[in-house]
């Protein structure tokens, strides 16, 4: 199996993330939007989303306390 070069990869991951920001961004009709706690929630996502994006390409780096906190909070 022939491997696509990471640029291919990095752009279908920038891609999905794009995809998930639009739908975090869709319009609910009324009462059937996001509790308050998933608002937060929400807006949590969309700055994690931001920094992903420029971490795939390697402009956003993670120091090692970072990394390991967020990989405690995703054991959760």
């Amino acid at each position: 199996m022939k491997l696509h070069p990471y640029s291919e990869y990095a752009r279908q991951a920038r891609s999905c993330l794009s995809d998930a920001r639009d739908w975090l961004n869709s319009d609910w009709p009324d009462g059937h939007g996001p509790t308050s706690e998933q608002a937060q929630g929400r807006r949590d996502a969309m700055v994690l989303m931001a920094y992903a994006k420029e971490a795939i390409e390697g402009r956003w780096l993670l120091t090692d306390e970072a990394r390991d906190a967020l990989a405690r909070s995703a054991e959760h």
